[in-house]
């Protein structure tokens, strides 16, 4: 993750529009997304907390005005897909702002900025992680951790642009640099390991067992319901 350092003049009208803006695809991602169960609950709970621990580390980079943490967004959008994965990590993004002090004014810029950078990573190798084969889903996690900090960097820099944060052509590259070619190729290689970790692990659970397991917690809430309503 590409954070901008709280205290840096960002332009009001981004640091407003971004709030607004993530509040809404939030509220999209809420209603496109079913109820989950018990188990799900569990499982998106342990995602998040990876997606959490990776962005509260900070990585030093003093020649420009940026946190630099790993980020955990592709794997989670890899391997729960696109609404699903930015669900959970817009929660786990939430969290991280909330409980560092001063930094709740920026979270409308990362969340969006996660949201967009998240969604372009994530589209296909989320598809290609369950139709291909493992070859191809190790190289799709990898691509997946460059391109979502090559896009999340063009962002960062096109939003101190436009908010007239002075920073060189030369801190730019140092940015690009590190962000990309360290952090993208240390977050691609966790995205490919972690995504084929999670694939053979679920491919341990039988197929009869999660879907009897879920008509189960469905037939729960559905009696549940219906007392409450009586």
């Amino acid at each position: 993750m590409v954070r901008i350092f709280d205290g840096i003049p960002i332009n009001p009208v981004l640091i407003i529009s971004g709030w607004i803006a993530s509040i809404l695809v939030i509220a999209i991602l809420i209603r496109l997304n079913p109820e989950f169960n018990n188990d799900e609950l569990a499982e998106y709970a342990t995602l998040g907390a990876y997606v959490f621990v990776l962005q509260t580390i900070p990585i030093p980079l003093k020649v420009v005005p940026v946190v630099l943490t790993l980020s955990g967004v592709p794997l989670v959008i890899m391997v729960k897909g696109v609404k699903r994965g930015l669900l959970i990590s817009a929660s786990a993004i939430f969290l991280n702002h909330a409980l560092i002090p001063g930094s709740l004014s920026m979270l409308g810029i990362d969340m969006i900025n996660m949201l967009f950078a998240g969604f372009v990573a994530g589209l296909v190798p989320s598809y290609i992680y369950r139709k291909m084969g493992k070859r191809v889903r190790y190289l799709s996690g990898f691509i997946a951790g460059i391109i979502y900090f090559a896009v999340i960097s063009v962002l960062i820099v096109l939003e101190m642009r436009v908010s007239t944060v002075d920073i060189s052509v030369t801190n730019i590259a140092y940015l690009f640099l590190f962000a990309i070619f360290i952090l993208g190729l240390l977050e691609g290689f966790l995205t490919a390991i972690g995504s084929s970790y999670y694939y053979r692990s679920r491919q341990k659970v039988p197929k009869e067992t999660i879907e009897e397991e879920a008509s189960e917690q469905d037939d729960e809430l559905e009696l549940i319901r219906f007392l409450d309503d009586d």
